[in-house]
């Protein structure tokens, strides 16, 4: 009983300190928090979102038939969003969320 016990708490530590948190990402760059808080008008919001989010297919190189993004973007978006595939693709699931 009682191994069974110690098995249990070092697996739980393990599984804990091996779990990413998602929180500590920001899934917006800095200019496009900007953008965002000034597109007050839903309309306008929802475009910036679906921008945000075609940026983030762009670097994953996966065509959505969106906008082509522009590299004189890069002065009113911000830097290019980074991270791994996995990442982009949760950044992106977030920017629906707050879309919707």
């Amino acid at each position: 009983m009682r191994r069974a016990f110690i098995v249990f708490v070092g697996f739980a530590v393990i599984v804990m300190t091996a779990y990413e948190t998602s929180a500590q990402r920001d899934y917006f760059t800095p200019e496009e928090v900007e953008l965002i808080r000034d597109a007050q008008e839903i309309d306008v919001r929802i475009d910036v979102l679906t921008y945000a989010i075609d940026r983030r297919f762009s670097a994953l190189k996966i065509d959505v038939s969106g906008p082509k993004i522009a590299a004189k973007d890069t002065e009113k978006w911000g830097t290019f969003p980074t991270g791994t595939r996995s990442q982009l693709l949760f950044d992106i699931k977030r920017i629906i969320q707050k879309a919707i």
